[in-house]
């Protein structure tokens, strides 16, 4: 079934992005060659000064997925937009181009293939919108002073202050996203990370240890922090890796687009 791209590129959200600062005219040449219909003109433009800005992300993900059908390029749009979609989590362009990305690299890699690293609680934080879930314990939490404070006011005493019936929702509010925040740090301690061209996992760093599993792009991946930097011929860094739930192994760095 075809399924149409959604392509949009955004200069509102270039012109706020915190982390680099990308060549204007660089950008607006790809944008120019992309709504030409030269999408593989506008990919090489837009990857020759890659940032780490969330828009390259999307764009460069979505122009990977219309450059080319074959699995590798699938996988490669789908390392971006999932980068992209964790930057803009209630976007819809974003999440429908991910989900156009996902479902080829599904038909091609198999169903099961794209995550065989993360545990269900993983997933189910990862799902979670932290940053609105920051926003309303922040909300709640000067709710709960307030209330505190009037009733305070009123009764010049604290004693069964925290049981009044009109703080207990607000009490209960409060505790359920401390505890989806504090989930979230457990789940987060081995950061995702998404496969960005082929690589080989390691028993460590290095290529002389034993070769564990070969990984397209478009696979998911977590990390543990552990990192070691090595010398063989040209110098890499090297990363732990969690590949599946339980098996561990080394890759080297520059082949991962993480958090």
């Amino acid at each position: 079934m075809f399924l149409t791209l959604l392509v949009s590129f955004s200069l509102s959200l270039l012109i706020s992005a915190a982390n680099s600062a990308p060549d204007w005219g660089l950008w607006a040449e790809a944008r120019q060659l992309q709504e030409a219909g030269k999408p593989k003109e506008a990919l090489q433009v837009l990857l020759a000064h890659p940032t780490s800005d969330c828009s390259f992300f999307y764009n460069a993900g979505t122009l990977w997925l219309e450059t080319s059908p074959e699995p590798l390029a699938s996988g490669t749009a789908l390392a971006y937009l999932d980068r992209a979609k964790q930057c803009f989590p209630g976007d819809t362009e974003v999440f429908h181009n991910w989900h156009v990305a996902k479902s080829r690299f599904e038909k091609q890699m198999g169903v099961d293939n794209y995550d065989l690293s993360s545990t269900p609680f993983e997933n189910l934080v990862g799902s979670i919108p932290i940053d609105e879930i920051r926003g309303v314990t922040g909300l709640v939490l000067v709710l709960l002073v307030g209330f505190l404070y009037r009733f305070y006011r009123s009764s010049r005493s604290l004693r069964g202050l925290f049981l009044r019936k009109e703080i207990i929702p607000i009490e209960l509010a409060l505790l359920i996203t401390l505890s989806v925040l504090v989930a979230n740090r457990f789940a987060t301690k081995n950061p995702s990370a998404m496969v960005l061209e082929p690589a080989t996992i390691r028993s460590g760093p290095g290529n002389s240890y034993v070769e564990l599993k070969k990984i397209n792009p478009g696979f998911k991946l977590r990390t543990t922090g552990e990192r070691h930097t090595v010398t063989e011929g040209e110098t890499e860094v090297w990363i732990q890796v969690r590949y599946t739930k339980e098996d561990l192994g080394w890759t080297i760095e520059k082949s991962l687009l993480g958090k």
